[in-house]
C-alpha cells in the first residue's frame, strides 16, 4: 500500500510506533525486537517521493503527534510516563498530572485545548485570555482552575 515495506512494532502497553518505506526489512512477522536493533533499511516503497523513513506513534490504532513523547533535538523521551486521554479529537499525550503547559513557538490556545482535551472556553478562562490570544514561547498556560 502506500508505505510501502512498513513494521509496526506492538509495545506492551497499548503503544505501536510505524516504520515505513524501507528498501528491505530486517525483521519477520512476530518477532521480537528491542531498542537499537536494526529493522529494516531506509527506502522508498509506497508512496514515498525520496528516500525516507515515516515514523508514526499510535495508541490503541489512533495516531499520537510524536512531538510529544520524543525530543528529537535532544535524541530521548520526553517523560518516562504518559497519560492518554481520549477527547473528540482522538487521544492526547501528557505527563501525568500535567497542570500547566509552557506555549512553544507556533502553539495557538486552540491547539493547546486540543492536545490535552480541554474546552476552548475553559482553558482561555482559567488564563484570563481571550481565545485568539497569539502565545508567545515560554508562556505559561493553566490547563486546569
Amino acid at each position: 500500500g502506500g508505505f510501502g515495506n512498513c513494521v509496526v512494532i506492538r509495545h506492551n502497553n497499548g503503544l505501536e510506533t510505524v516504520y515505513a518505506h524501507f528498501s528491505r526489512l530486517k525483521v519477520k512477522p512476530d518477532q521480537v525486537v528491542k531498542a537499537g536493533d536494526i529493522i529494516g533499511l531506509g527506502g522508498a516503497t509506497g508512496n514515498a517521493r525520496g528516500t525516507h523513513l515515516h515514523f508514526e506513534i499510535r495508541f490503541k490504532g489512533v495516531p499520537v503527534n510524536p512531538k510529544y513523547v520524543i525530543s528529537f533535538k535532544d535524541k530521548k523521551l520526553h517523560y518516562s510516563q504518559l497519560e492518554f486521554k481520549r477527547t473528540r479529537y482522538g487521544w492526547a499525550a501528557f505527563p501525568p498530572n500535567t497542570e500547566e503547559y509552557i506555549a512553544e513557538k507556533g502553539d495557538t490556545l486552540h491547539g493547546v485545548a486540543k492536545r490535552f482535551g480541554l474546552s476552548l472556553t475553559k482553558l482561555s478562562k482559567a488564563n484570563g485570555i481571550s481565545q485568539w490570544t497569539k502565545l508567545r514561547p515560554g508562556q505559561k498556560i493553566v490547563l486546569g482552575g
